[in-house]
């Protein structure tokens, strides 16, 4: 007999019971077949078969998306709260719009991001935050905080903002669609966070600064990473 692999993931018996009975009764109610339900995620009728009769248990990856076509919470798909997994990403640097208190020499510039060599603080983010914006990302992610109060109201001080590193110092290009929020390595400006906007004769880089005018994109610059999410702090 075949080891079931629901039990070698460690899925409660209470849970694989609770979600395969549910799933049954809400296809039931929707009054569809086996088949078009395994169409709807993707998967073979055999493996959803094995769902509903609870030989195997959907990947984390897949609930979120069953309990959304169901119209249900995660709770209520597999019957108890929903543990909340967490995974540490290093704070690296801040970002600074304008002067702030420390720049009394005007060192810092607008939409400035300051890397030291290595990070002195880590953040958690929750389940829900993986599934958002982490889960699609192909590079590894790190974290920036909102030092100073000049990017209102898209970021407020202490908020820390999620970036995919993109690697090997990527140009822009045409790689970027308007609207993208991306770290920037400009020759004699170091690391800035703009947003990349279409104009009249090209490519642009705005600021979340209000204050600050949009700049025509650099022939000479680098992509250091594009801006995936944002946490509150509070």
């Amino acid at each position: 007999m075949a080891k079931d692999a629901t039990i070698e993931r460690g899925v409660p018996a209470a849970v694989r019971e609770h979600f395969r009975h549910t799933l049954r009764r809400r296809r039931e109610e929707m009054d569809i077949l086996q088949r078009d339900m395994a169409r709807r995620f993707g998967v073979t009728v055999g493996m959803y078969s094995h769902w509903e009769t609870g030989f195997r248990f959907p990947t984390d990856e897949m609930l979120p998306r069953i309990a959304k076509q169901l119209g249900l919470t995660l709770e209520e798909l597999i019957g108890e709260p929903v543990r909340r997994p967490t995974q540490t990403i290093s704070i690296l640097g801040e970002i600074h719009a304008g002067k702030s208190r420390a720049d009394r020499q005007g060192k810092i510039g607008p939409d400035q991001v300051l890397l030291p060599k290595r990070a002195s603080e880590t953040v958690e983010i929750t389940w829900e935050m993986f599934h958002d914006f982490v889960q699609g990302s192909k590079n590894p992610l790190v974290a920036l905080r909102v030092g100073g109060p000049g990017m209102a109201p898209r970021f407020e001080p202490g908020d820390i903002v999620f970036v995919e590193r993109t690697g090997g110092g990527a140009k822009v290009g045409a790689l970027l669609a308007p609207g993208v929020l991306v770290v920037l390595d400009l020759p004699g400006q170091g690391h800035v966070l703009k947003v990349v906007i279409d104009g009249p004769d090209g490519r642009y880089l705005a600021s979340l600064s209000p204050n600050v005018f949009p700049i025509p994109l650099p022939k000479r610059q680098r992509l250091w990473g594009v801006v995936r999410g944002v946490m509150g702090r509070r």
